[in-house]
């Protein structure tokens, strides 16, 4: 993944990471939002589309942060002793998460990602902004008022958008919303870490695949002989049936997959592979005859994908592909980071799919647990 997005990823790291029993810290989940979203749009580095979308996720994920901030805090944020005559206004700390956020352009945000359901604290600071009186939200009357008795004016309606803000983050039906928000991921994840667990109980040494498969541009749902839902149900299961019972049958293990609308694209899975690694070691091979399989019969053509073995330097030190061995706390640690990236990839801007489809899966548990024939299992 491109270092220039990541480490901005990281800019206001501090700001939205939260102690959690989920493996994921906010801005670990950030940078798996967008290192899908990068997968997802194609494109070269400074393809002004894709650069757009980027900075619009980061202004999500910044609103996100400024509103569980706002939402924690208790006093008054603007001061009407901020006002030094013929200075712009220097805020500090959390005013001016708020001051930056508010002059966000939120409806080229909603532009950008039409077939989307945002983060719920998004949404709220949204709604807020649209009430506030729109002369607050020019950029010059924020940090430059003309007197100290307009900046008093100004201070008033943004402790009021404030409190606001403040108020409907605490409401019950608010913090059930937000609940419902991450329930299913949440039980997706702990589903998912479970399965992955008795894999391992079933074969010591498993050879993990990831492989992002997509449609291009041009067979997104809005165009003209867009790919269907069930069309790309049928895609999906054409392939895990060719990988279980014609390509690798014989080192076969499980999958997980997750299934997304490309908020600029269109409908991609992720996919995660488990082979026997036993019998079969070349995982970028493995990678590239899953993708080919997918874009040339599969698809016929209309699919394209992303080999993320082939890129296992994006991960660095955290990567979770490849071989890994049963007792390999490391790799096992970072696998279950790269699941979960699977799982968490739509934190803050989610594709909206329709209820009946499934969106998540994973393969049946193995018929019983045992470990390689002649290699005995270090515990």
């Amino acid at each position: 993944m491109s270092n220039i997005w990541y480490s901005k990823g990281l800019e206001f790291a501090g700001s939205i990471h939260e102690s959690s029993k989920n493996i994921l810290s906010q801005d670990e989940i950030l940078t798996g939002n967008l290192y899908d979203f990068v997968n997802g749009v194609g494109g070269g580095s400074n393809d002004p589309k894709r650069v757009e979308g980027i900075n619009a996720i980061h202004d999500v994920a910044r609103v996100v942060a400024t509103t569980k901030r706002i939402a924690k805090s208790t006093n008054d944020i603007f001061k009407e002793n901020d006002w030094v005559a013929g200075q712009p206004m220097k805020f500090k700390s959390l005013a001016l998460l708020v001051s930056s956020s508010i002059r966000m352009d939120f409806s080229r945000i909603n532009e950008l990602f039409p077939i989307a359901e945002f983060n719920p604290y998004f949404k709220l600071f949204n709604d807020e902004v649209i009430a506030l009186d729109p002369r607050i939200l020019g950029m010059y009357k924020l940090t430059h008022p003309l007197s100290q008795g307009e900046w008093a004016e100004t201070v008033v309606e943004l402790n009021n958008f404030v409190n606001e803000i403040r108020k409907g983050a605490n409401n019950p039906d608010f913090i059930k919303l937000d609940q419902h928000h991450t329930r299913n991921s949440n039980k997706n994840q702990a589903s998912l870490e479970f399965y992955i667990d008795k894999l391992f109980e079933y074969k010591s040494r498993l050879l993990v695949v990831r492989v992002d498969l997509k449609y291009g541009v041009e067979s997104s749902l809005a165009g003209t002989g867009g790919i269907s839902y069930q069309e790309a149900d049928n895609h999906r299961k054409e392939l895990l049936n060719d990988i279980r019972y014609r390509l690798f049958k014989d080192s076969y293990v499980g999958y997980a997959w997750k299934l997304e609308y490309g908020l600029m694209s269109s409908l991609h899975y992720h996919l995660l592979l488990f082979l026997d690694a036993s019998k079969v070691r070349l995982d970028v091979r493995v990678g590239r005859i899953i993708g080919e399989q997918w874009r040339n019969k599969i698809t016929a053509g209309k699919g394209a994908y992303w080999n993320c073995n082939a890129n296992k330097n994006d991960y660095g030190r955290f990567c979770g592909l490849g071989v890994i061995s049963h007792n390999d706390q490391t790799l096992r640690r970072n696998l279950r980071k790269a699941a979960n990236y699977l799982i968490k990839s739509d934190y803050f801007v989610r594709s909206v799919i329709p209820s009946t489809q499934r969106t998540f899966g994973k393969g049946g548990a193995p018929a019983k647990a045992k470990s390689n024939r002649g290699r005995p299992r270090k515990e």
